[in-house]
Parts: C-alpha cells; structure tokens; sequence
C-alpha cells in the first residue's frame, strides 16, 4: 500500500474528523483517523516492552473501519518539552483533547507512543 509521510505540524489548524480506528501490525500499535476526507495512520516504532515512540505518520488510503459523526477539531501541537512531540485535536467548544498523536516523555526518562482516543470529549 502506498504512503506518503509527513510531519505532525502539518497537521496544525482547523479539520473535521470523521473516523478513529486502532489496530496492531504485529507487536506495534496503529492509529487510523480521517481529517477532512483525508485517510492517515500513526504507527508506533518497533519497542522493547519499555520504549516505544510514533515511527511515522502516513496519509494512505486505507480508510480506518470504525466511522464517527463528524465533528470539527482543532490540531495544535501539545505544548511540551523538548524532548515530546504530540499533536493534539481539541474540541473547539470545550478545549478539550479528542484525539492524541506522537511521542511523550514518561518521567522524563523514556519515550512512549501516544495514540489516545477521548470520544468523551466530543
């Protein structure tokens, strides 16, 4: 299946969000979601069981297999130290984080993959 990467800032600003699936290729975790039509998917890196972080993130066309009623978001980048990277699609209305993607920084001694779905917030 073709992909093409590209970096979690270009996901920065508005969108509408309309699907969030996860699965595992493996021993790794995917995220699938959909924004503005557009079909992605966060894998995470190879991990030894303590260590993990987001490997790539991918606009593909496999579409993910669980649709949500469309709701509008808002990517921003977590603020964070230097050492995480996560991208975050807020509810507009409420601020709050709907859906979670990157690398954080556990107790500031190893990476984690972050792909956090808070269908709560919607």
């Amino acid at each position: 299946m073709k992909t093409q990467d590209i970096r979690l800032e270009s996901l920065v600003g508005k969108h509408t969000l309309s699907a969030v699936y996860f699965d595992a290729e493996g021993d790794v975790q995917v995220c699938r979601f959909t924004l503005d039509k557009k079909h992605y998917e966060a894998v995470e890196g190879n991990n030894d069981g303590y260590r993990s972080s987001l490997d790539r993130l991918s606009i593909t066309k496999v579409a993910p297999k669980k649709k949500i009623k469309p709701v509008k978001v808002i990517g921003q980048m977590h603020p964070q130290n230097h050492s995480e990277e996560i991208i975050q699609f807020l509810n507009p209305k409420t601020n709050k984080p709907i859906l979670e993607i990157g690398t954080s920084n556990c107790d500031d001694y190893y990476p984690s993959f972050v792909a956090e779905f808070h269908q709560e917030n919607i």
